[in-house]
């Protein structure tokens, strides 16, 4: 599974094991570890198909969306953790370059390991300033087609992500 967090915490225990929950446990920190270590980031499962990574900056949330690969991003806006759905809006900026290479699979795990490779690329050469806290293109973003808040009402998985909204406040307030 994931590298440990550098806080206590809640842990997330899996309902039932499958190829969706073995990409959200397993495939998607092994194709974004490169990238997370380079950002000093972390991997906590919040939920049997999704992932987080986050530093004391930043939090994405990677999901298996069954066809694709889902990203999310969460923080403290006007006093109370938001969420929103950033995947598309990432997504659209990456190019020819972080698609180097990569020829379409015959099955689902080809296809989902093919994005994540895109993915880590793509955040490595379009969004490494939002993986260190940069969020000025949030403006732009809540402008676009694809501005959307999320609303999860999943008790332990908005635990856990409680729980790193609030370790990120206390390491930006040390």
């Amino acid at each position: 599974m994931a590298d440990e967090i550098p806080f206590p915490s809640t842990n997330y225990i899996l309902k039932h094991h499958d190829m969706h929950t073995d990409i959200a446990a397993n495939v998607i920190p092994e194709y974004l570890r490169g990238l997370a270590k380079k950002h000093n980031m972390h991997f906590k499962l919040v939920y049997d198909i999704e992932m987080a990574m986050f530093n004391e900056k930043c939090c994405l949330i990677f999901g298996d969306d069954w066809d694709r690969i889902s990203i999310g991003i969460t923080f403290i806006e006007k006093g109370k953790r938001v969420e929103y759905g950033v995947g598309n809006y990432i997504k659209t900026k990456f190019d020819a370059k972080d698609r180097e290479g990569i020829e379409p699979g015959k099955f689902f795990s080809q296809n989902v390991r093919n994005e994540l490779t895109v993915i880590a690329r793509g955040l490595e050469s379009k969004w490494s300033s939002l993986l260190d806290g940069d969020m000025s293109w949030f403006e732009h973003y809540k402008c676009s087609s694809w501005y959307s808040e999320r609303q999860c009402f999943i008790e332990e998985r908005n635990k856990i992500l409680d729980e790193i909204v609030a370790w990120q406040q206390g390491q930006l307030s040390q």
